[in-house]
């Protein structure tokens, strides 16, 4: 029966339209609950028609590099493996427009009965003609942990609007990349360690490939070590609520462990989801990085003899 019910559930759940702002709990509630509809359905139906039943026109996967997640799953079908994934974390912007579900996935391959592969995601959603649409998703793989934690809503988000929502101007977005440009110019002359240690959140989210996510910019900077490294970080996209409390950034960044240019740098992918409270600059609460070399030159077909 709840699978006859999914498509009803997940209509209701992202089309809810307020007739105007609501209690911050009902509407980071919404979007839990819209994500783990999507998340049942990509259990019962595959994720590729779950994906693209939620999926924005421009939405981006990371694979590792980001690539339009329609124009992928259109092209690739179902491989009949089982993704699995709980949001145990949530944030809403003051505007209630845009917003963030982070949380663990495990994978079971096709004939398998255990899944062999975990991690965990984030997953970046904007309201879009009162339907909540993916933006952006990424993923980490990692271990698997010994349990999953409840769910939590962010702090910031239960709190009353204390950033009155404004529509998201040029300007606005302007300070957005010039605290990301700022931040890439710390890590790129001073090291990561100094980048994050300015611009990270003291309750930042991080999220880096083989390791379980970290939650403090302490733990962040232990795990970013001491050994050195110098990274520039080329925005490929970027957006921000109508509150302009919340946004975006993804992209590639070349690192190298010098800064002598003539280094090979190693290359990775990157989403960023940047924090503005009241009378304070904007602070990094999300960080997920992957790696993402070239992609291999596709091998030309000898030409036919003639």
């Amino acid at each position: 029966m709840f699978a006859c019910l999914l498509p009803i559930l997940l209509a209701e759940a992202p089309s809810a339209k307020p007739r105007g702002p609501v209690a911050p709990r009902v509407a980071l509630q919404t979007l839990v609950t819209t994500e783990r509809a999507f998340a049942a359905m990509a259990r019962d139906r595959g994720s590729r028609e779950a994906f693209l039943s939620v999926l924005s026109e421009d939405g981006m996967l990371f694979r590792p590099r980001p690539e339009n997640g329609r124009a992928f799953h259109k092209a690739t079908p179902d491989d009949g493996g089982l993704l699995v994934w709980e949001p145990v974390y949530a944030d809403l912007s003051a505007a209630q427009d845009l917003g963030y579900t982070t949380g663990p996935w495990s994978l079971t391959a096709p004939g398998d009965v255990d899944p062999k592969l975990y991690g965990h995601y984030v997953s970046v959603w904007k309201r879009i003609g009162g339907n909540w649409k993916l933006l952006l998703d990424i993923g980490t793989p990692h271990p698997k942990l010994s349990k999953t934690p409840e769910l939590a809503l962010a702090p910031d988000a239960l709190r009353p609007q204390a950033v009155a929502p404004r529509p998201g101007t040029r300007s606005a977005l302007r300070t957005l990349l010039d605290a990301e440009d700022a931040f890439s110019s710390a890590c790129g002359n001073k090291g990561v360690v100094e980048g994050y240690r300015v611009w990270a959140d003291e309750d930042i989210r991080a999220y880096r490939q083989g390791v379980a996510p970290v939650k403090s910019r302490v733990e962040l900077e232990a795990l970013l070590g001491v050994a050195p490294r110098f990274s520039l970080w080329e925005v490929g996209g970027s957006g921000l609520a109508e509150s302009g409390d919340m946004g975006w950034t993804y992209g590639l960044a070349s690192t190298r462990k010098s800064q002598n240019l003539d280094e090979t740098p190693s290359t990775q992918a990157f989403l960023r989801i940047w924090r503005r409270r009241p009378a304070r600059p904007w602070r990094v609460v999300v960080d997920v990085t992957l790696p993402a070399p070239d992609p291999k030159p596709e091998k030309q077909k000898p030409a036919p003899e003639p």
